[in-house]
């Protein structure tokens, strides 16, 4: 009996080791996943990081730069129907987007812009113009001294959401009966046109 007893606390002890390893082995086994859900963890926060940085850099460059421009007409030219005007001498064009050898500006990123463009029609001239995006009309005025004995000038404003690429313009309105000159002189008053990048 003493032998069996024997038998049975040696079987008993060996049974607890084995069972003592397994947890052992387990212990390590949850410290490893421990271990590697805290690294998953830290790569996500630092994807997600990034990614918020990311965006917040492509906000700032994309929002805090300046673009503007602002040009005039050298000299009076004959207005002709459908004819782009070219406003020839710039005094301002940050971020370079304006054209003064075709009067096209360019949007160099996405936004909402502000344009602005005056236009001083001669003596018994009659001037309607219109501001285009690419091929689309966005406003348009009329600078009527047809039956006067003066100058008229006409401005229009238009706020637009375009895009990258967009081209933006002023001519004169295709099919309306245009006559006369616009009026400019870099000494008196100049017609004119500008823009902006609102937000």
């Amino acid at each position: 009996m003493e032998t069996t007893a024997k038998a049975d606390r040696e079987d008993l002890e060996r049974k607890n080791s084995i069972l003592e390893e397994m947890i052992k082995r387990s212990d390590l086994r949850q410290k490893k996943l421990e271990k590697t859900i805290d690294d998953l963890k830290t790569e996500i926060f630092e994807l997600l990081t990034d990614n918020v940085d990311t965006v917040k850099t492509s906000n700032v460059e994309e929002h805090d730069q300046a673009i503007a421009f602002y040009a005039y007409l050298s000299k009076g030219e004959s207005a002709i129907q459908h004819h782009g005007v070219t406003f020839d001498t710039v005094i301002t064009n940050v971020g370079a987007a304006y054209n003064h050898h075709d009067g096209v500006f360019t949007a160099p990123t996405n936004g909402v812009y502000v344009f602005n463009w005056n236009l001083y029609s001669s003596y018994h001239g009659d001037l309607v113009s219109e501001l285009m995006v690419n091929s689309a009309k966005k406003g348009g005025r009329r600078s009527d001294s047809l039956r006067v004995e003066e100058d008229h000038s006409s401005s229009g404003t238009v706020v637009v959401q375009i895009n990258q690429g967009d081209v933006v313009y002023v001519r004169m309105h295709p099919t309306a009966s245009i006559t006369g000159y616009i009026i400019s002189s870099s000494g008196s008053y100049q017609s004119s046109f500008s823009g902006w990048l609102l937000a």
